[in-house]
């Protein structure tokens, strides 16, 4: 489904529904694990298309993937911007950089795909130390909420926790927080995906899709490093952080003279059942 016939969706789901989403509630409708794509291209910033190539859809037990069932067909999907960085705890970048630094590795698909970049690598993707999380902005334009998140990672898997918050102050709702055994067993059989930096292109850097089902008004999205998956404890490597926004409906005018008009409507009623007494 491309952007724009999914924000028509969007809309019409938000009338039947009334925007619950809206209010922080978050339900995943469906979760991707891509292991390549042929959109965007490198060096490339929102707005775009990402089309996702191989990988998996992943099914949920509360928040951990439990099933993997392959691909058949590629997925599409609208990016229309970059969240940016808002807060974090523990040690991310070795301890150094700032805000503006922070926001830049994750504003530009430009690490995915890519390997041995040596020295230039730092710059391009958040580097996590041990159980550190990072708050990102996913503050949408004035009447409309995200139903779509993107978030890519460089080199090996690495499980993390996604949550969506209100407040940078919380963790908030917990929306994913890995893999079980088995899955992992699905993943790695594959050859798509390992879980040590390797210089083998065809396993490294990945894609996650989350869509919801319903719109989206908390203002924060948090990713924490969780669990180093081999023996070398290589950590998460955030390269991009984007999401797709859908407007809400205006609301409708109740006209002053409504309520006094059904107070009316309900008089005739009363009085019509009186008659054929």
């Amino acid at each position: 489904m491309n952007n724009n016939l999914r924000r028509l969706c969007a809309g019409t789901i938000g009338l039947s529904l009334g925007w619950a989403g809206l209010t922080g509630a978050a339900t995943l409708d469906s979760v991707y694990l891509f292991s390549s794509w042929s959109s965007p291209s490198n060096n490339t910033a929102a707005p775009f298309s990402f089309v996702g190539t191989s990988g998996y859809q992943l099914s949920l037990t509360g928040t951990l993937a439990t099933g993997a069932t392959l691909l058949s067909s590629d997925v599409t999907f609208g990016v229309d911007s970059a969240l940016t960085y808002a807060a974090h705890t523990g040690t991310i970048d070795g301890g150094g950089g700032n805000a503006g630094y922070y926001s830049n590795e994750v504003a530009t698909w430009d690490d995915a795909g890519i390997i041995a970049e040596g020295s230039t690598d730092a710059p391009k993707n958040i580097d996590y130390g041990d159980n550190a999380a990072v708050w990102f902005n996913a503050l949408q334009p004035v009447g409309e909420g995200y139903y779509g998140l993107l978030i890519v990672e460089d080199a090996g898997l690495d499980p993390f926790l996604l949550s969506i918050s209100s407040s940078t102050a919380s963790v908030g709702q917990e929306i994913f927080r890995g893999f079980d055994s088995s899955v992992l067993s699905i993943l790695y059989g594959s050859g798509w995906f390992t879980s040590r930096d390797t210089s083998n292109a065809s396993n490294q850097d990945q894609a996650f899709l989350f869509l919801f089902k319903d719109f989206i008004g908390d203002a924060y999205v948090r990713i924490q490093e969780t669990v180093n998956l081999n023996c070398c404890s290589e950590r998460l490597e955030i390269d991009f952080v984007g999401a797709a926004y859908a407007s809400t409906p205006a609301e409708v005018p109740i006209p002053g003279a409504l309520p006094l008009f059904l107070s009316g409507l309900a008089g005739v009623g009363l009085l019509a059942r009186r008659r054929k007494r």
